[in-house]
């Protein structure tokens, strides 16, 4: 979230006509940002044991993807209204 947004200096500009749909992509984060820089550096250090041997979209996934309760937390609490 840019800050103006998140210090509420960003001045309201108007509402959106009720039946205009708004579509939002909201990207969660990764888990263990340090964790993940260092399996980097090793995954293309060729000293390292680890030196080209790459994370299936899974492993990467359950490493360093978002938790459930990171999913859970980013859910609407309130349903649009009509």
């Amino acid at each position: 979230m840019r800050e103006e947004v998140r210090s509420g200096i960003a001045p309201m500009v108007g509402q959106l006509p009720a039946q205009q749909l708004m579509s939002l992509d909201i990207v969660l984060p990764l888990r263990d940002a340090a964790g993940l820089q260092t399996l980097l550096g090793e995954l293309y250090n060729p000293a390292s044991p680890s030196f080209h041997k790459f994370l299936t979209v899974s492993q990467f996934t359950a490493r360093f993807g978002p938790t459930q309760e990171d999913y859970d937390s980013a859910s609407p609490t309130r349903k649009p209204t009509a």
